[in-house]
């Protein structure tokens, strides 16, 4: 009917298409995962209370522990990263109201069992309507002159037995396949931005065939396989009492096909469930439980020593003069970097005394001179210096001596009104 050249090539699309297909399936079992943060809980929790909670990783300008930075989405890090997918998945942020992650994870699994579940039915019943064609010598078609339609009545068996090997049986199962690894694969994806991406993802993957068949084939080949209709036996053409496929049958399949979608779907929570629950344990390692608090180590006994850390507590007035002072190490860095001050009006003189270009910052070799400047002229070799200096040696050196630029940058840090307001008697010496 449709010549040599496209019977063979039909036959290569077909090796082709499950060839590819296979190779996206097997890439697809290698990028589900069912539990991604099971191998996290545990080591984010070591690493919050090492690192997270000591006091030399707090934050000087806002006086917040690293923990606590990383909880209210203040920092940039991986762990940042991955605290922000987990409150999202979680909806445990209080700035934007939206579905939960696991809520739109269940509804794109939903969705890729029915968009699956359709190529299954086709599957089937192309199988059982195969199954039922009648047993010819030879291909049997019913050509419809007054349309491109074509009706095949009969195929000898050995026809049948391939193409159900060659054809029905391994989109099966593939589509068994795209079914088990998708459901994973949407199960384990945490980042809710994600979900939909890789919903989309999927779809391209179970549409290869197609798109590989409607590139390459001819548009002979293409009018023809898109005219075939197989005639399904009825009681008159068999003598059997019903068939599979018999219009008073369909409503009890329907029933079967629905019972099977939710049986899949209730089973797939399964994942979907045990991913919540660890992404709430790494949620709690992370910014569970007591994070008000920061500790160092004693350097006499080598044990931890702690203290209250709360940023929301205003009545804690220590915790104001020191915002001042580090607010005021931020500036001094803001202004080397060239940045305008958070807390002042831009001050040229001021910004060349930090950076050192100033007349006052510079000297004779050999001699001191008359401002000392943050900026040191000895460049890096300065920094290993005071590293191993003592203080004997500190105080005999020129460096012992008024910090005017500094100073004035923590005075005028501490009289803002952002920190004087708070704490008007502590910062009034200023």
């Amino acid at each position: 009917y449709i010549g040599h050249f496209n019977v063979l090539l039909a036959l290569a699309l077909l090796f082709l298409n499950i060839v590819l297909q296979a190779l996206f399936v097997m890439t697809l079992s290698s990028l589900a995962d069912s539990d991604p943060f099971e191998s996290m809980v545990g080591i984010l929790q070591n690493q919050r209370l090492l690192n997270g909670q000591l006091y030399e990783n707090m934050d000087r300008e806002s006086m917040m522990t690293r923990t606590q930075q990383t909880c209210s989405l203040r920092s940039y890090d991986r762990l940042e990263t991955t605290v922000e997918w987990v409150s999202t998945y979680l909806d445990k942020s209080t700035s934007q109201a939206q579905l939960p992650g696991y809520i739109i994870g269940f509804l794109a699994m939903l969705v890729w069992i029915l968009n699956v579940g359709k190529e299954l039915r086709d599957c089937t019943e192309t199988l059982v309507v195969v199954l039922m064609l009648p047993p010819t010598n030879a291909p049997m078609m019913e050509r419809r002159a007054t349309s491109r339609w074509h009706c095949l009545l009969g195929v000898p068996r050995a026809n049948k037995v391939v193409s159900i090997v060659f054809v029905i049986i391994p989109r099966l199962v593939i589509a068994v396949s795209l079914l088990r690894y998708g459901l994973l694969f949407l199960a384990g994806t945490i980042d809710v931005n994600d979900i939909l991406l890789n919903a989309v993802a999927l779809e391209f993957v179970k549409q290869v065939d197609e798109m590989l068949f409607a590139t390459v084939a001819p548009p002979r080949l293409i009018d023809f396989s898109s005219g075939v209709t197989m005639r399904v036996a009825t009681l008159q053409d068999t003598g059997r009492s019903w068939t599979l496929l018999d219009p008073m049958a369909q409503p009890s399949f329907a029933v079967l096909r629905m019972v099977g979608m939710a049986l899949i779907l209730l089973l797939s929570s399964w994942n979907l469930l045990a991913v919540k629950d660890t992404a709430q344990r790494v949620y709690d390692d992370v910014c569970g439980y007591d994070t008000n608090f920061t500790y160092t180590f004693h350097p006499q006994t080598g044990l931890p020593v702690f203290a209250h850390v709360d940023p929301s507590d205003t009545r804690n007035s220590d915790m104001d003069e020191l915002k001042c002072f580090y607010a005021s190490q931020y500036e001094l860095l803001r202004i080397r970097a060239g940045f305008s001050p958070m807390y002042a009006q831009d001050n040229f003189t001021l910004a060349s005394m930090v950076d050192g270009t100033h007349q006052l910052c510079n000297a004779a070799p050999f001699t001191n001179p008359p401002l000392d400047c943050p900026e040191r002229r000895e460049g890096l070799q300065y920094f290993s210096q005071i590293a191993v200096m003592e203080v004997e040696n500190y105080r005999r050196s020129y460096d012992c001596r008024d910090q005017d630029v500094a100073f004035f940058i923590l005075r005028q840090t501490c009289l803002n009104t952002t920190f004087y307001d708070q704490s008007p008697q502590a910062l009034s010496f200023f």
